[in-house]
């Protein structure tokens, strides 16, 4: 829910997403039959609803909206091509998605474009809450949708203004993708949701080429609905809002972005969006309204919020990366990231699959998804540095992502294209609902032979498949496999930074990882594979030790974290300068070695069926949520424990000096 605003002229860049069945309707000609009701009911109910139950029930109620046609007048005559109001552009980004679009209308420069939207949209039949909206071809050949509040805590406040045309709710068309600064709108959280405002590239805002158009003719992106003074007297089917002598219009404005922020921000482990959250009105920061926070690729659902003026925006946001070093609280922020060297840049970046429109809506984060297996961002290439010498590449200077739960995940594949951009590329998307995303930091920097060397580039790996006895090293940066290291190979990873395995190691593999920074191997250790790890900073394995594999570890600083626990007759031999939380148990005649320096050692769930422990935490504390089961020996040392029950035929005691039975636990047994 938001007031209707004046919006700054603020740069950002959106992306909006459009289904198959949405681009082959935008490539229609115009003589072509139009797309019947109940084809349009269907294809909303698949783009709307990730929910089969939901997506059911909508397509069987399409057979009765259909029934009782109830088109609205055509207004005015729209321009030639495509319908007045379904999005064009004439590119696409790299999900696939229109790019920098706008409508048919804007496009053409069709000058009754207000008078046209009111008479589209005035005389609708809006049934229920959420669904597919009937619209004559002649206003859009696009499938239309509505979202609106349906309780009686958020219904009566939405309906308390009257809208342009009648709904006090959103009126969507599908996802898009959008490039140029991005702005604070109003930092009002009183809502819950998070306002953002994007100010397109001269010429952007036609679908062509930044420069080609300083504006479009007609009405630019980000255009709402209200009353101006006109020829004519407007007594009969007159807009609610607009007497005689006064028309319905469209007024340019940037294009306005929101997210409800219980399902985002709210949520985030990131420092800047946490900074954002908690000093969102804080000029020591150059916060608040109008802030300008830095160039941005920002993807949406496209629509209007007729709740107030039928204004155009991006709602909910589902993709968004923001270049904050264009930020001018930047340095007085004082994150690490101000101490980058030259030529770099940082980028705060978040991805999720659904989210919801906020306080006036039906408020089911699952209703507007992404419909993406994966989302990649392309980065904007730098200009060239001052010399006049070509970039030679880019370095990853630091990356870090987490989940929702706030644990580390596996960061996002970096792609240098060269003198196209930088592809960032997130593999796999949280899955729909709730508070699932993924946000974080990405900062780089752009390698001449004025700063870097090419030899201290980062390596990137696409897979590693039955390699003998090979090293792969990055002397200055970081080394990412995209894909897993499997059948049988033996390997050696070398990297003065992070070490990045984006799946898992696999199948009878060995593989030595030396890293200066972290280490995250996203899907584990599985099939027999054996792994000797050492960083100087953290390691993270996502999934599980499992299947018969030998992990041995150690940091000489960080924690250690494998949430999946270690499973089916594994072995893990830690050591760690942090913590160490096995995230839910050892289990299966597995066996863990685990000794921290300083930190504490967590175990939720339990040691069960017949594994073996050995845990050595002097300065920590060691707790076994739900204890010892089922045959399985646990020996300690810690400062202080709480261990759960120890039951029939288990054993937890201080002998640091006992040993396991191979016969019974570990990867021999």
């Amino acid at each position: 829910m938001t007031s209707r605003r004046v919006l700054s002229t603020f740069t950002v860049t959106l992306v909006i997403t459009a289904s198959m069945t949405t681009l082959q309707l935008l490539s229609r000609q115009v003589t072509a039959a139009p797309p019947s009701c109940s084809q349009q009911c269907r294809q909303i109910c698949t783009t709307s609803f990730t929910d089969p139950h939901k997506r059911v029930s909508c397509e069987n109620d399409c057979t009765t909206r259909c029934a009782n046609p109830n088109h609205p007048t055509s207004g005015g005559s729209p321009p030639s091509g495509a319908p007045a109001f379904d999005l064009v552009s004439a590119r696409k980004d790299d999900n696939g998605l229109l790019l920098n679009p706008i409508t048919a209308g804007q496009n053409a420069g069709f000058a009754d474009l207000g008078t046209s939207f009111y008479s589209c949209f005035s005389k609708l039949h809006y049934s229920g809450s959420i669904g597919p909206l009937r619209v004559s071809p002649a206003c859009t050949s696009q499938p239309v949708s509505t979202d609106q509040a349906n309780d009686n805590l958020h219904k009566p406040m939405c309906s308390a203004e009257t809208s342009p045309v009648g709904f006090n709710g959103h009126i969507n068309w599908f996802n898009v993708t959008y490039q140029g600064d991005v702005s604070l709108d109003d930092s009002d959280l009183s809502d819950h949701d998070v306002n953002f405002n994007l100010s397109p590239d001269p010429g952007i805002s036609c679908g062509g080429p930044a420069g080609s158009i300083a504006r479009c003719s007609g009405v630019p992106i980000g255009a709402f609905f209200t009353c101006l003074p006109g020829a004519g007297d407007w007594t009969d089917d007159v807009h609610p809002r607009c007497g005689p002598h006064w028309a319905p219009a469209m007024v340019q404005q940037d294009l306005h972005l929101e997210m409800k922020s219980d399902e985002t921000i709210d949520n985030f482990e990131g420092a800047w969006w946490q900074l954002l959250r908690n000093h969102h009105n804080d000029l020591q920061y150059g916060l608040g309204k109008g802030a300008k926070l830095g160039r941005g690729i920002v993807t949406g659902l496209f629509g209007y919020d007729c709740e107030h003026d039928c204004h155009i925006e991006l709602h909910p946001i589902l993709a968004m990366a923001i270049r904050t070093s264009d930020w001018v609280g930047f340095s007085a922020w004082g994150g690490a990231a101000t101490n980058n060297p030259a030529n770099s840049e940082t980028w705060q970046i978040f991805v999720r699959s659904s989210g919801s429109e906020g306080y006036c809506s039906a408020g089911n984060n699952t209703d507007h998804g992404l419909s993406l297996s994966s989302y990649t961002f392309r980065l904007p290439w730098k200009p060239l540095p001052p010399s006049g010498k070509q970039w030679q590449g880019v370095r990853v200077l630091s990356s870090e992502f987490w989940d929702h739960d706030r644990h580390p995940v596996s960061p996002p594949v970096v792609t240098v294209q060269q003198g196209a951009g930088v592809l960032v590329t997130f593999p796999t998307l949280p899955r729909p609902g709730g508070d699932r995303a993924i946000d974080g930091e990405l900062s780089l920097q752009f390698v001449s032979s004025d700063n870097q060397p090419q030899s201290d580039l980062n390596l990137t790996i696409d897979n590693i498949t039955n390699q003998k006895s090979k090293v792969f090293q990055s002397r200055d940066g970081s080394v990412v496999v995209r894909h897993k290291i499997d059948n049988n190979s033996d390997v050696r990873i070398i990297a003065a930074k992070d070490v990045t395995i984006v799946e898992k190691i696999d199948q009878h593999s060995i593989v030595n990882i030396s890293a200066g920074g972290r280490v995250y191997i996203g899907q584990g250790i599985d099939q027999h594979s054996q792994a000797n790890i050492t960083a100087g900073d953290s390691v993270t394995i996502v999934h599980k030790i499992d299947q018969h594999s030998v992990a041995t570890i150690t940091t000489q600083t960080g924690d250690v974290l494998i949430p999946q626990g270690i499973d089916q007759h594994s072995q893990a031999t830690i050591t760690a300068g942090g913590s160490v939380t096995i995230g839910q148990k050892i289990d299966q005649h597995s066996v863990a070695i685990i000794t921290t320096q300083t930190g504490n050692v967590s175990i939720p769930q339990k040691i069960d069926q017949h594994s073996w422990a050995r845990i050595n935490a002097p300065k920590g504390a060691v707790s076994i949520g739900q204890g010892v089961d089922q045959h399985s020996h646990l020996h300690f040392r810690a400062r202080s424990n709480s261990i759960g029950k120890v039951n029939v035929g288990s054993t937890a005691d201080g002998d640091l000096t006992a040993g396991f039975d191979p016969k019974e636990s570990g990867p021999g047994s």
